[in-house]
């Protein structure tokens, strides 16, 4: 199921709606608008301009209709017109934007290429408590403390240690995905399939090592399907959410924000995508206002960019 929110008030454009989905309301958490018939919309900014949509149905042919808007005022009918493509995003100025110059998806690699459910970020996460173990000489408690405390403020661990002690980040790095990855992750035909049906230029950003992430494609049998693979000492050990390493990221594949959609496992590092002009795919998270799209599964992207082109 496939949820997305409505920001503030309602305002002209193109409004684009898988079928059976559900809209939230932003301004109220009780709203559920279920989209039953209609996949794109174009509707008339004076009508709606300001309405707090609460509910909607539908009625006429597929190909002409009118979609019902009711606020705590009054009731409006609205024209509706069926055109293609079938998906986009609910942010306005997005939508037009990425239907003109999508050039670029990148992904996220860890726990968006493949599930939690894999065990191999937990398998990263004991080894980074290791690391901290030995290299400090702390007992357990402390170091599991540490790695919450850098990556809730420097949004990775090693963003910490970088920003406050003078340690070897690349020893760092070698040793915490130092990882046989073929014990955690099969081949993923599904995925290789979904990948390679993306007219478009494909990248990977991580904060990992980019060796470590290409074991990884390797191992899920997707290497193919990335033109490049961007990984944390590229962007010169910057790490997101910061913004400058997207920036770097961008100037590596070529590319203005404009041109690229970022699809991710952490809505945290969706906001600078975001803020940069990148139209955000969220996998397996809960709506927000930084994600345009927000995905169960990795393999319902390729249904994503295939409305938006």
């Amino acid at each position: 199921m496939v949820f997305f929110i409505l920001r503030e008030t309602a305002r002209a454009g193109f409004w684009v709606f898988p079928k059976s989905c559900f809209l939230a309301d932003g301004d109220r958490n009780d709203s559920l608008i279920e989209i039953v018939s209609y996949r794109v919309m174009f509707v008339n900014a004076q009508i709606l301009d300001g309405v707090s949509i609460r509910c909607c149905w539908f009625s006429g042919s597929l190909q002409d209709g009118h979609i019902g808007l009711l606020d705590n005022r009054r009731l409006y009918l609205v024209r509706v017109s069926l055109v293609t493509p079938p998906l986009c995003s609910l942010s306005i100025l997005h939508c037009i934007m990425a239907r003109m110059s999508l050039k670029f998806i990148i992904f996220d690699l860890d726990n968006t290429l493949y599930p939690p459910a894999s065990g191999m970020l937990k398998e990263l996460g004991r080894r980074i408590e290791l690391w901290l173990r030995d290299h400090f000489d702390l007992p357990r408690d402390e170091a599991v403390a540490m790695r919450r405390d850098y990556f809730l403020r420097y949004g990775t661990t090693l963003g910490g240690l970088v920003a406050r002690h003078d340690v070897d980040a690349r020893d760092f790095l070698a040793f915490v995905h130092d990882v046989p990855v073929e014990e955690y992750l099969d081949p993923h035909p599904a995925l290789a399939a979904m990948l390679d049906s993306i007219p478009l230029r494909r990248a990977i950003y991580t904060n990992a090592p980019s060796e470590y992430a290409g074991r990884v494609v390797r191992a899920l049998g997707v290497a193919c399907c990335f033109e490049r693979v961007i990984g944390i000492e590229e962007v010169g050990l910057r790490n997101k959410p910061s913004r400058d390493a997207y920036e770097r990221a961008l100037a590596l594949l070529g590319a203005r924000g404009s041109e690229c959609m970022m699809v991710e496992d952490s809505l945290r590092n969706l906001r600078p995508a975001r803020a940069l002009g990148m139209a955000t795919v969220l996998v397996g998270g809960e709506p927000d206002e930084s994600a345009d799209f927000v995905l169960e599964s990795v393999l319902d992207v390729g249904e994503v960019v295939a409305g938006l082109l």
